[in-house]
């Protein structure tokens, strides 16, 4: 019998923490066979795996839920699925995060030697980043009125490092958020995000703004009738499309899980 999926990860896993293990127990990691198999593993763990769940995310959302909405024969029906599934996402919600909490306050990540090692490390490099703040602004990024152009500089520099790009307006609004009422969360982190230009939703994978288009689009499509059948015949072939590829992108998660636990063992050992 051909073994379950989630059976296969959890072997990989295992087999992942391994061979992570035997790589970072290798004395010389300057040779140029090592950099190379950690550089294949991180490659088809983080960057082809993690970043095609990424790539799917967003029109999986819009198909499925438009799918699924024009599925109900009317909006009576509509409204009372809407309803449990309200009242299941609050309760699941809840789970989680006392779930979150309970292991939070029993392991208490970061007070580990390995996790401290990690800390001093990070603390060393931000201290150079302190210094290379400075030196460009001729300002002093420990003084409070220095503090939030600081920040807002500090996480672009630290995306744009990474390859993620950059974007001022975005890291502004979280260097500032310590000095936000509650009111312009409520207005800036839900409101906007919802009534938002819906390809720049997708684009950006904006979850509440394609969440809520979504729902607008499949009310819409109940709410015309007949006339809209091309639009809801569209959404579920997409549906049924976007369900094919994540079934593929799953296929490889075994190895795929393989090499992204193997990249972080080797890089960081097993504490």
């Amino acid at each position: 019998m051909r073994p379950r999926l989630h059976s296969l990860i959890f072997l990989s896993m295992a087999v992942g923490l391994g061979l992570g293990l035997v790589l970072w127990g290798v004395d010389d990691k300057t040779q140029a066979w090592y950099g190379t198999v950690v550089w294949w593993l991180d490659f088809f763990g983080r960057t082809v795996f993690i970043g095609a769940l990424k790539m799917i995310i967003a029109p999986l959302i819009l198909a499925s839920i438009v799918a699924g909405i024009t599925s109900m024969p009317s909006f009576k029906e509509t409204g009372r699925v809407g309803l449990k599934t309200l009242a299941y996402y609050i309760g699941t919600t809840t789970i989680a995060v006392a779930i979150g909490l309970f292991l939070v306050l029993t392991i208490q990540p970061g007070k580990r030697g390995a996790s401290q090692e990690l800390r001093s490390a990070r603390e060393a490099e931000l201290s150079l980043r302190r210094q290379e703040f400075a030196a460009r602004t001729g300002q002093d990024p420990t003084q409070e009125a220095h503090r939030t152009e600081y920040l807002t500089w500090l996480l672009e520099t630290e995306s744009k490092a990474r390859g993620e790009g950059g974007d001022t307006g975005r890291y502004a609004r979280i260097a500032r958020a310590r000095e936000r009422t509650g009111s312009e969360i409520f207005r800036e982190d839900i409101v906007q995000p919802l009534l938002t230009n819906p390809f720049r939703s997708l684009a950006e994978t904006n979850s509440l703004g394609i969440i809520f288009f979504a729902i607008l689009v499949g009310l819409a499509c109940l709410a015309a009738g007949p006339i809209a059948r091309p639009v809801v015949t569209f959404f579920h072939g997409a549906n049924a499309v976007m369900m094919m590829i994540t079934r593929w992108i799953m296929a490889i998660s075994p190895f795929a899980i393989l090499c992204l636990i193997a990249a972080i063992v080797a890089e960081h050992g097993l504490g």
